[in-house]
């Protein structure tokens, strides 16, 4: 990797990077909903705090793998990329 490529990415803490809903989704059952359903119950929902609901709260349906925080935080960066979700640094 050179030393451009460094430049175009952005480091988030996931401990102080704030996760606030952008548009909801009429799906409450899918991953975006309980994404969603997570940061409505918190008060100031981090990434960290996020991931946590997830991994505590979601089934993988149709697989038998388990639901772990590096599984959490790639569906959180793919409903911000969706524009589901917004991330503030604090």
């Amino acid at each position: 990797m050179c030393s451009s490529d460094l430049g175009s990415r952005i480091v988030y803490d996931i401990s102080t990077t704030l996760v606030t809903v952008v548009k909801t989704t009429d799906k409450p059952d899918s991953m975006v909903g309980m994404l969603i359903r997570a940061i409505e119950d918190s008060l100031e929902p981090t990434v960290e705090e996020v991931a946590k609901y997830v991994v505590n709260n979601y089934e993988r349906p149709k697989s038998v793998k388990e639901v772990d925080r590096s599984f959490a935080i790639r569906k959180i960066k793919r409903a911000v990329q969706k524009g589901y979700l917004k991330l503030e640094l604090v």
